[in-house]
């Protein structure tokens, strides 16, 4: 199979901006005969947005911009950062879940919408304050290069998982995931990109699977400083 990695730029909060970077994207990857585009993690509303979380105009747009992305995916499949978001379902306080998602997407339907096990809420990292955590990990099973493969699709943290008791990666391979991806909008500091690899690498040791990976690139403002 071939798989396109879109190393996008979002900008935070711009959701009609990012989208087309998106579909920019997989009309490139279409041409270039690719199987798979996957994108960064909240491609689609861009990361570090701080309370637009809670804005429910704000979400709308987020899940109308996904269903453009899942019509423009027509040739391939592909996996995309967006927040989803359940309106009839709330936490005990009352607020309405939102997850930190991965939708996979193909000929002009959303096929699964994966949601971020393990919420970092740490230093610069707000997950848990904004989003509720996956409830499970499932596979899906999508045709790739004229076979079948099953997905396994996971986001950031989920794969930096050895201070939880949940292990989203060894989940998913235990359901028979035959590649497994994980989206990102991870931040750098010095040494990161090679304890990156190093991490990735003892997955692969570990689990006997081809591994996916792709973050964001340029600099993402997180609402303290930029990184």
């Amino acid at each position: 199979m071939r798989i396109a990695l879109a190393q996008l730029n979002p900008t935070s909060g711009d959701i009609d901006g990012n989208t087309t970077k998106v579909i920019d994207a997989i009309a490139s990857a279409s041409a270039r005969g690719a199987d798979l585009l996957v994108t960064p993690e909240m491609a689609i509303p861009g990361y570090c947005i701080g309370d637009l979380v809670e804005d429910a105009g704000f979400l709308a747009a987020n899940e109308r911009a996904l269903q453009r992305v899942a019509a423009a995916a027509t040739s391939l499949t592909a996996i995309v950062g967006f927040i989803d978001h359940h309106p009839t379902e709330r936490n005990d306080s009352g607020t309405i879940l939102k997850f930190n998602a991965a939708a996979v997407v193909s000929r002009g339907r959303v096929l699964q919408r994966a949601h971020k096990s393990l919420l970092p809420n740490y230093r610069y990292f707000d997950d848990k304050r904004y989003f509720a955590p996956a409830r499970a990990r499932e596979t899906i099973d999508v045709t790739l290069g004229g076979r079948a493969v099953r997905l396994g699709v996971s986001i950031c943290e989920d794969m930096w998982d050895e201070y939880y008791a949940v292990k989203p990666l060894p989940e998913l391979a235990a359901k028979g995931a035959d590649l497994l991806v994980n989206i990102n909008a991870s931040p750098f500091y010095p040494g990161k990109r090679q304890e990156r690899d190093a991490l990735i690498r003892r997955h692969i040791a570990r689990l006997g699977k081809p591994f996916v990976y792709v973050n964001t690139s340029g600099a993402a403002d997180n609402g303290k400083n930029i990184i």
